[in-house]
């Protein structure tokens, strides 16, 4: 009896309303501690940071001793309990890098907001495609630097600057992917020394790289995004469409029915 009412409070929107301000508190106060403050500010920050986990602590031993072992049935369960972990060793460390990752605990907040949640849940169901379309975005971009270095390191100047050799021109092409001062910083230089076909060669570049990946990876999201929507069933964004298909093709069937059954007393 004790567990469930003990299981019934940790559920309550209250008490996750409590901690997810909590959270907030704290990533403002991890933030705060990166300014110039005076030592006893800074302890007294620190004191805070420190009571705050003290409360994620409890909280976490709460819901493992109400829910029991079930708890780590849940993804984002396992996920809180490798931050609360994380933020242990990172509070008790005296290693200024390994406290450096306490602001880890920031991560939370992915599991206070439901949007934030789909978003991570889209991400990993898109890993795959994603990891699929960055490998054949690599091979398009090392054909080029190949090409690159062949065209334009063997020159003098501008060329062998930026494509003197295979290192320097895959950095030089992600540059240009990013369309991140291209033009005006090498390219109109380029075609002052090599000619105008320099201008249709990066410009076929950009279309190859830049725009046509750029959709693949939107397409991929969106596609994830949507299933999500769809599973959570909901009457929101895709999942409301959904519905509202359900909703017409079910009107459509009663339709068809009454008129079936009219056709058959009128005969």
């Amino acid at each position: 009896m004790f567990r469930k009412n003990l299981r019934h409070f940790v559920n309550s929107d209250g008490f996750n309303n409590f901690i997810a301000v909590l959270i907030i508190v704290n990533t403002a106060l991890l933030g705060l501690l990166t300014f110039d403050l005076s030592p006893s500010t800074s302890n007294r920050l620190e004191l805070m940071d420190n009571v705050i986990l003290s409360v994620f602590v409890v909280e976490l031993a709460l819901k493992i001793y109400s829910i029991g072992s079930d708890f780590f049935n849940e993804r984002w369960n396992v996920f809180d309990f490798a931050i609360i972990f994380f933020s242990i060793i990172t509070a008790v460390s005296s290693f200024s890098v390994i406290r450096a990752f306490r602001v880890f605990k920031v991560l939370r907040l992915l599991r206070v907001f439901p949007e934030l949640r789909r978003m991570i849940e889209s991400t990993s169901r898109s890993l795959r495609s994603i990891m699929a379309i960055t490998a054949l975005l690599s091979i398009v971009i090392y054909v080029f630097a190949v090409m690159s270095v062949m065209l334009f390191g063997d020159g003098e100047g501008i060329g062998e600057k930026y494509f003197g050799n295979l290192s320097l021109a895959i950095f030089t092409l992600f540059q240009v992917m990013t369309l991140d001062s291209w033009a005006e910083g090498m390219v109109r230089q380029l075609i002052d020394e090599e000619g105008m076909w320099v201008a249709f060669y990066f410009g076929f570049y950009i279309l190859a790289t830049t725009f046509t990946f750029l959709n693949m990876f939107i397409a991929v999201f969106t596609n994830a995004i949507a299933s999500v929507d769809i599973e959570d069933g909901d009457d929101i964004g895709f999942s409301r469409i959904i519905n509202e298909l359900k909703n017409e093709i079910s009107e459509l069937k009663d339709t068809l029915v009454l008129h079936s059954d009219w056709a058959t007393e009128e005969e």
